[in-house]
């Protein structure tokens, strides 16, 4: 699921560092957030045992959601899109109801935490 990205230049500790800041679909529930951010963690701690090369990898920060209405994919679990999103797209957007039901897919066994 790729992001919307874009490289900067920004201010971090008194010193300009390159920053490439992503930004999200909206439908993301926190729990997958929370989870996303488990699995950056854990590939910037294995990326610092490694030796850099070039100028080395620029500081990666989240950015808001993407703007604009994007759908999850086909099969994306419910756990993973966010309760509030489909609220606010079901009331705006009644046309999309059914068309919702058929992307996300209700299964019990990945609601166990």
């Amino acid at each position: 699921m790729s992001s919307e990205e874009s490289d900067g230049e920004y201010v971090e500790d008194g010193e300009k560092v390159q920053v490439f800041r992503t930004r999200g679909p909206s439908w993301r529930s926190a729990r997958l957030l929370r989870y996303y951010a488990i699995l950056d963690d854990q590939d910037r701690q294995e990326k610092s045992m490694k030796p850099k090369r070039g100028i080395g990898r620029r500081i990666r920060r989240e950015g808001p959601p993407k703007d604009g209405l994007f759908l999850p994919p086909k099969g994306v679990a419910r756990w993973m899109v966010s309760r509030r999103w489909l609220q606010e797209t079901e009331t705006m957007r009644p046309d999309l109801v059914d068309a919702l039901r058929e992307l996300v897919v209700d299964d019990p066994e990945q609601e166990t935490d």
